[in-house]
């Protein structure tokens, strides 16, 4: 599923193609993906209209319309995605499983990929009759270590798997990255926030707004990872730090983890 790095490279994709052009026409394959609207009721919304601007919250894209109160809102579910151009740019896969088309009148179109059908569209005047946006919990590149370190001790509670996974909790991370800081931090997913040492929790601090940072800056989504990653090694299931020991698969807080577990203590 697209978590915080890709929504974010989704949003700066959309910014960079699809704002100030006036919108043709909109259609949709899938109504039942559409909440809170309908397909006439984006024609009637989005028509002559243009996008003002797009900004991530957690894994959604909120995409602001010019001169009126309506927000488009995108969550991309298992496997979403965004492709602009004109039609003989788009791929099979992107002709195929586009469920959402937005046409401007230049002449091109911005399509929501959704393969698996799990993503959802909204059209919404406030993000807050949205109520995973509107429980959400704080961005995660957003907190300082202090009050990174008061959330912890809020949820102490919790395994610390299913709180950096939880959206109320703290916004944008799911299973993939979860792994992953977890992983580099060394801290054992099985573990309860309450017995980790404060040393662990700065450190897992500091490593989730490196492994956030790091994967938006490689770009594309899920584009190529460090060799250190074990993002890059889910296939061959060797841990990054010795190819002598194999990674483990496990449901772990309702979720499948992936983990070392003679690094993760």
């Amino acid at each position: 599923m697209p978590e915080l790095p890709e929504v974010e490279y989704f949003t700066q994709y959309f910014n960079e193609t699809s704002l100030n052009q006036p919108i043709a026409d909109v259609t949709c394959k899938t109504a039942a993906l559409l909440k809170k609207t309908s397909i006439k009721t984006l024609k009637k919304v989005l028509r002559g209209k243009q996008f003002k601007q797009g900004y991530r919250r957690g894994k959604f894209l909120i995409a602001e319309i010019k001169n009126d109160p309506h927000n488009l809102i995108f969550h991309f579910g298992m496997t979403g995605s965004l492709a602009y151009g004109i039609n003989n740019d788009f791929t099979d896969r992107e002709k195929k499983y586009a469920q959402l088309i937005i046409e401007f009148k230049n002449g091109h179109q911005l399509r929501w990929i959704n393969v698996r059908k799990f993503g959802t569209v909204y059209l919404a005047t406030t993000v807050n009759t949205i109520s995973t946006l509107k429980n959400m919990g704080p961005e995660p590149l957003s907190l300082s270590q202090q009050q990174f370190l008061d959330l912890l001790t809020l949820h102490e509670p919790k395994n610390i798997k299913s709180f950096l996974m939880d959206q109320s909790d703290i916004a944008g991370i799911g299973n993939e990255y979860s792994n992953e800081i977890l992983f580099q931090a060394g801290i054992d997913p099985h573990k309860v926030i309450a017995n980790l040492p404060l040393k662990d929790r700065k450190k897992l601090y500091k490593i989730m707004q490196h492994v956030l940072k790091k994967a938006i800056a490689i770009g594309r989504p899920y584009g190529n990872f460090p060799n250190s990653w074990l993002l890059a090694h889910k296939s061959d299931l060797l841990c990054p730090r010795n190819k002598k020991y194999h990674l483990v698969k496990e449901k772990i807080a309702g979720r499948s983890a992936l983990y070392c577990p003679k690094y993760q203590s």
